[in-house]
């Protein structure tokens, strides 16, 4: 058995590294990016990864080489910390998002061969190597025998959310609504369609008050080219959905479930979502519009009964958004 001889001085500059970079998160344990374990002591510890950080990863271990220096250091930070912390690591959600958007599961398969030949190839210590700049490259993980894995399966998540994203994407494309009118239509369009996801609502909101990466989207776009990137936003949302179904009843567990990213709107719709300091609605609409939209919120819960959603009525609720995306692109009636 190897020994590591690791300094309290390299512990600190790992962690302080991934909390100034904000990339750990969870609801109590890590609700601004800054991880505290207080109370979750000896409980166990999965860190899902999104599809950024997955890709950089494979492209790493694949090449030996990474030309960009501060993704090599992160992808260093992280790996160590999760490993000397005793954290899975888990990209399950990247590729499953990788294999349904390549439509198989051959190359997605090789990714994840690789993703867990790392932990068989590389030791702690190279990881840590990598973040103080000591070495730049790493032997590279060749797969002469790929095993092959299922990922290209149906994702409800993604799928409505592509519904909720397509709804967005229309009222984003019409000029004639005021901005806090199109978080209430959407409200409306989710209370007539599916199921309310907190994550989707937050992201109307800085959408349309402008506090999230604007969509590069026009009118005259081909319908390929809008339904693309409303999928690339649908699978956004479907991390922070379906991770939160993990999170959500974990304290009856023994697991803990954290979530790393580099994307920015990523972050900022997660903090939003759980900062309960201010109301969401007038944090991003002032009082006046922003009590509209509670009230209006308010209204539609007083008297909801919560839909059940099969894969039929989902693919109907879809399909009838993909009409109305090709047909106009807009919310006009």
């Amino acid at each position: 058995m190897k020994v590591m001889h690791i300094y309290e001085n390299q512990l600190k500059a790992v962690t302080l590294f991934l909390v100034e970079k904000e990339i750990l998160f969870h609801p109590t344990i890590s609700p601004n990016g800054y991880p505290d374990f207080t109370g979750r002591f000896g409980r166990k510890n999965v860190l899902i990864i999104d599809r950024n950080i997955m890709t950089k990863i494979v492209e790493f271990c694949r090449a030996g080489k990474l030309n960009d220096a501060y993704i090599r250091k992160l992808i260093g930070a992280l790996i160590f910390w999760a490993e000397f912390n005793d954290v899975s690591i888990t990209g399950g959600l990247a590729l499953n998002e990788y294999a349904t958007v390549k439509g198989a599961n051959d190359d997605a398969s090789l990714e994840n061969n690789i993703f867990l030949e790392m932990f068989e190839q590389y030791s702690p210590q190279i990881w840590l190597d990598v973040f103080e700049n000591k070495i730049s490259e790493i032997p590279p993980i060749k797969i002469t025998h790929s095993k092959p894995y299922k990922f290209e399966v149906e994702n409800d998540h993604y799928l409505m959310h592509l519904s909720e994203v397509i709804c967005l994407f229309r009222l984003f494309l019409s000029t004639h609504i005021e901005p806090y009118q199109k978080v209430m239509d959407f409200l409306s369009w989710v209370n007539d369609n599916q199921l309310f996801c907190a994550y989707s609502t937050t992201y109307a909101c800085m959408l349309f008050s402008n506090k999230v990466k604007q969509p590069k989207l026009s009118s005259s776009d081909t319908f390929e080219n809008k339904l693309r990137k409303c999928s690339n936003q649908a699978w956004d949302l479907s991390y922070l959905s379906t991770w939160s179904t993990l999170y959500w009843d974990e304290v009856d567990t023994d697991t803990n479930h954290l979530f790393a990213t580099m994307d920015t709107d990523l972050k900022r719709i997660f903090m939003n979502t759980h900062d309960m300091s201010s109301n969401l609605f007038v944090r991003f609409f002032g009082e006046s519009n922003g009590i509209k939209i509670q009230t209006h919120y308010e209204e539609i819960f007083s008297n909801r009964i919560k839909p059940k959603m099969s894969a039929e009525k989902i693919y109907e609720v879809l399909e009838r958004e993909k009409t109305k995306l090709a047909f106009n692109g807009t919310a006009n009636k």
